[in-house]
């Protein structure tokens, strides 16, 4: 189509010859404009004056608004003279657009890929939207994709109303314990920052900074109801606890560490990221670990009642619901999780308490126990105390001869 800037001359009605042509890429006549750079047609026209000819047609694209559900829209591809002697093309929102329209996916993590003039394909005719809006094509197919890895996915249409993924559906938290994927590295990224722990708080008088590290590897460690549960493959930092503060505050400084240092409040799947510090009960679950039995096992005295010297404890002792005392133990499923900070020593309200034992050597014979727990180069004749000792969110009490001792659970690489 050649026709630019024809001039209507003491005639009111458009030649034939125009009306009758298409655009340069077969795009319907639909009138003329008193300008040029606009679709907007001109209602009248005046003796003398220059007039350009407009074109226009329909795209019906229909896109994935789901891995399984195709939505559709309609675009213009809008025809229209910039100069006397050159044409302008766009695939516009409206019939009088003059710019391209945009495309957002609907569906988390997957991006344009391009179009397919066919439905059931990831194969693209046009990479772009500039490649179909420079096309006579009127009915198109979005086909969306992710990079993950070495591979790529795809939501292609199947039809003009559902859509299919090659993304293998996730599995649940229990499937992936079946198909044995407990130890496996997964794709986390954290987005935390330092965290400060507070002297005064963790006994030591003075301030640490323990550090996000985002770079880190995870790995699967379990599963809780429908959650999966991460653990970092390595050492994430150095904290360091004393006295009666340390006590107080060692489940609070260890879980209030982790959550900065480690969550990420932004999307993963259906949820953000929480993080907190392992804990005892999560060592006993993969361990096989029965406390009573196993303890009085280890330990002839375990449940043995004494009387302490002292009777000082820390002051967050009294809050907790299975506190030891009158032949009680501490219950640690029913810990007080304090959450705010406590300080300080109070006295106890009975003297005689019930051994709860000491330290425990954990069954390592699971795999995530091998895995994430022990140190793979350590040499099996190098003695426990070489090697990494990791806090456990989880408080303690037990005895020695005439003392109770307040501490925490810690766990040994061997």
């Amino acid at each position: 189509m050649n026709y630019t800037g024809t001039k209507i001359e003491n005639n009111l009605t458009v030649p034939s010859v125009v009306s009758s042509s298409v655009g340069k890429y077969n795009s319907t006549y639909v009138g003329v404009a008193s300008a040029t750079s606009t679709m907007t047609l001109a209602t009248s026209y005046t003796n003398g004056s220059t007039y350009y000819a407009v074109y226009r047609s329909s795209v019906k694209i229909y896109y994935p608004s789901s891995k399984t559900v195709v939505t559709d829209m309609t675009k213009y591809r809008n025809e229209y003279f910039t100069s006397t002697s050159a044409m302008s093309t766009v695939l516009a929102d409206s019939t009088t657009g003059t710019t391209d329209f945009s495309f957002s996916s609907s569906v988390s993590g997957y991006s344009l890929y391009g179009f397919a003039t066919t439905a059931n394909t990831t194969t693209r005719t046009y990479s772009s939207i500039a490649g179909l809006r420079d096309s006579s094509t009127v009915t198109a197919y979005a086909i969306l994709y992710k990079a993950s890895g070495s591979n790529t996915y795809y939501i292609y249409c199947t039809s003009t109303t559902t859509a299919k993924c090659t993304e293998p559906d996730p599995l649940t938290p229990d499937q992936l314990g079946e198909v044995g994927e407990i130890g496996k590295y997964v794709n986390y990224v954290p987005a935390g920052s330092n965290y400060t722990v507070n002297g005064v708080y963790s006994g030591t008088g003075s301030n640490q900074m323990f550090p996000a590290n985002n770079s880190m590897k995870w790995r699967i460690w379990g599963v809780e109801g429908n959650k999966l549960l991460l653990i970092s493959e390595t050492l994430v930092g150095n904290i360091t606890l004393q006295g009666e503060n340390g006590y107080n505050n060692v489940v609070k400084i260890l879980n209030d560490a982790c959550s900065t240092a480690f969550g990420n409040s932004s999307t993963y799947g259906s949820g953000a990221i929480v993080a907190r510090s392992i804990n005892q009960d999560d060592i006993d679950k993969v361990t096989n670990m029965t406390a009573d039995i196993d303890r009085k096992a280890q330990y002839p005295e375990y449940g043995t009642k004494y009387k302490p010297y002292y009777t000082q404890c820390p002051i967050i002792y009294g809050y907790e619901p299975g506190k030891v005392g009158g032949g009680g133990k501490l219950d640690r499923s029913v810990q007080y999780n304090n959450n705010s900070w406590a300080i300080g020593l109070s006295t106890f309200t009975s003297a005689t308490f019930t051994d709860y034992g000491g330290s425990i050597t954990g069954k390592a014979t699971q795999k995530i126990y091998d895995a994430l727990l022990t140190n793979p180069t350590a040499s099996s004749s190098i003695g426990m105390d070489t090697h990494n000792t990791y806090w456990v969110a989880t408080r303690v009490v037990y005895f020695r001869v005439d003392q109770v001792v307040f501490g925490a659970f810690t766990v040994h690489e061997r």
